[in-house]
């Protein structure tokens, strides 16, 4: 393997363990290959479809969804932190998270921490439960109206 490779191979060693955002490995690769120009590599990758962020938004989303439920708000930061566009952000979120998916996942979390915490007393039950579902990045008025639904309010 020649010297050139190395941050090629690099890159792909990485891919093999998880999809990555072009930014997230533009880091990596500026990091450990100090000096070299990354553009060219990240412009091959790119050409041969093993980054692409619209498609990585929409596996991250999906993984999160399906293993991990969060509310849009940390799933919009998390893509932040990996350096998806904004724009791509919000289209991912539109495409495979509409208003009443987020709705039920808040709800499922909400009844499943309620039950959690039957054995406590209600104010501090529900103090809990709405900060469950906040620290999730559910919104506020979301929260609220899951925990007065649950303590029957």
């Amino acid at each position: 393997m020649e010297e050139g490779d190395k941050p090629l191979q690099y890159a792909l060693y990485l891919l093999s363990f998880r999809p990555r955002s072009r930014k997230e490995l533009e880091v990596r690769l500026q990091k450990k290959f100090d000096g070299i120009d990354i553009g060219k590599i990240i412009k091959k990758l790119e050409e041969w479809g093993y980054i692409n962020d619209e498609e990585f938004a929409r596996t991250w989303i999906e993984e999160r969804l399906a293993h991990n439920p969060k509310g849009k708000f940390v799933l919009r930061k998390e893509l932040r932190e990996k350096g998806v566009e904004e724009r791509i952000i919000e289209k991912m979120l539109q495409r495979l998270y509409p208003p009443e998916r987020e709705r039920e996942e808040a709800q499922r979390l909400a009844i499943k921490k309620w039950e959690r915490e039957k054995d406590v007393e209600e104010r501090k039950r529900r103090e809990r439960t709405y900060r469950y579902l906040l620290s999730h990045g559910f919104p506020l008025e979301m929260a609220r109206e899951m925990v007065e639904t649950l303590s029957g309010e």
